[in-house]
């Protein structure tokens, strides 16, 4: 959305930003100009995460809301061909690699890749892969009563 890419643009313009003060402080000589700096540096930062957090906080609400696919508004297409987010499908049903993505993005998901790989990628695809067939069910439970229903 128009929001997320200025969302993103902000963030890496904040860390263009902080980078360049690193640096600043790195060949900084007065003490005054380097706590100066490190100010600055912890001012961008909060402006970062509060930002991130704005940016997950919208995905949330709009998420809420419905289960089309918010890049490409459940279409499966864009200017560009097939949607990547959603492979097409218009819908988005995460993997087990946006997961990954989304807990590293919060966090929570800074893990060895051995203990991602052995431990917790297994319980992840047993646990989407359960919530697929309970949708599924859930999907003709639906029809079955609203096709008995437009019988009568």
């Amino acid at each position: 959305s128009d929001q997320a890419k200025r969302s993103n643009r902000l963030i890496k313009r904040w860390q263009i930003k902080i980078k360049q003060l690193q640096r600043d402080i790195d060949i900084c000589r007065m003490q005054a100009a380097e706590e100066r700096s490190l100010s600055a540096i912890n001012e961008l930062e909060v402006l970062v995460i509060n930002e991130r957090r704005r940016i997950d906080e919208y995905a949330r609400s709009q998420s809420l809301k419905s289960v089309a696919c918010p890049r490409c508004n459940g279409t499966g297409l864009m200017q560009s061909g097939k949607c990547s987010s959603c492979n097409g499908r218009g819908l988005f049903s995460p993997s087990v690699d946006n997961i990954r993505q989304h807990l590293r993005h919060i966090g929570l998901g800074r893990v060895s890749d051995k203990l991602w790989d052995s431990e917790l990628r297994p319980w992840l695809d047993n646990c989407l892969s359960r919530m697929h067939i309970e949708s599924n069910k859930a999907v003709r439970l639906l029809s079955e009563l609203l096709s008995k229903e437009s019988a009568s």
